[in-house]
């Protein structure tokens, strides 16, 4: 089995509380609020935040540019929708990663990196709720839409090219099931 297929099997149920926690039946009926809504973006804002806060005291930008770029710009989107929609952020999050190194990195960014793809479907039912319809403010789910076709077919290759050994793929796990988690907690604060 491929780092990224071993990846998906073992954060499934972490996936499933972070999906259930953003009420993600409720997006695809089309009947999302707007204060459902609002807490999504300052959860999703404090994740990416957090993300970037790990990353810049881990890494130097230079030695991760495109992944730095890629959480940063979205967080920019973020950003601007938590301007528009006049909401205050959550604190500063941290992720207790035990490690600080490529695994856990990579195990991050499995989890930003497949948010997008959720995103781009998002950002097309999202208009479809009455509270939402008349909202100018889906800059990050847009974001996400407008990554580069085949960037995650791109990320599933580094994925399995540097996670072939198992403490490698174990760490990721680790990583990602506590960004999910995070995610999943972040949801729950009102």
């Amino acid at each position: 089995m491929s780092a990224a297929a071993n990846l998906k099997a073992k954060t499934a149920a972490a996936h499933h509380r972070a999906e259930s926690a953003l009420d993600a039946s409720a997006i695809r009926r089309g009947n999302y609020s707007v204060s459902a809504y609002r807490k999504l973006i300052r959860a999703n804002h404090a994740i990416w935040g957090a993300a970037i806060n790990w990353m810049e005291s881990h890494f130097s930008p230079e030695a991760i540019r495109a992944d730095y770029d890629f959480v940063a710009a979205l967080h920019a989107a973020l950003e601007k929708d938590l301007e528009l929609l006049e909401v205050s952020p959550l604190p500063t999050r941290h992720l207790p990663f035990e490690g600080a190194g490529q695994a856990e990195l990579l195990g991050l960014l499995y989890v930003l990196r497949g948010s997008t793809l959720g995103g781009t479907m998002i950002a097309r039912m999202l208009p479809a709720s009455p509270e939402l319809t008349n909202l100018e403010t889906f800059n990050f789910y847009r974001a996400c839409g407008n990554q580069p076709a085949g960037h995650w077919k791109v990320f599933q290759t580094r994925l399995n090219e540097a996670l072939s050994k198992e403490g490698e793929l174990t760490k990721a796990t680790t990583a990602a099931i506590t960004v999910l988690d995070q995610l999943h907690d972040c949801m729950a604060i009102h």
